[in-house]
């Protein structure tokens, strides 16, 4: 009986915000399985390549030549001299 009445006071304390009163007994969230680990990096690195790609494309309609090691313009489309 005496655990039931601890079980409502701490129903009542999460109902108010109140949280951490005892850390071992609260839920603690896992780490994801090692697959998912996996994937989610390979998403977020799919992403980060096709910033890339679309950046370059950019790059390329502007006529610019991007060195991707050094970062640096390497070729510019020259516009003709004014007359």
């Amino acid at each position: 009986m005496a655990s039931n009445i601890v079980e409502v006071e701490r129903w009542e304390l999460r109902q108010a915000g109140i949280y951490s009163l005892d850390a071992a007994r609260e839920i603690k969230k896992r780490i994801p399985r090692r697959h998912t680990r996996q994937r989610q990096a390979a998403i977020s690195e799919r992403n980060a390549r096709r910033e890339v790609k679309t950046l370059l494309e950019q790059l390329k309609a502007e006529g610019k030549t991007v060195n991707l090691e050094t970062g640096e313009i390497t070729q510019l489309k020259e516009s003709p001299p004014p007359a």
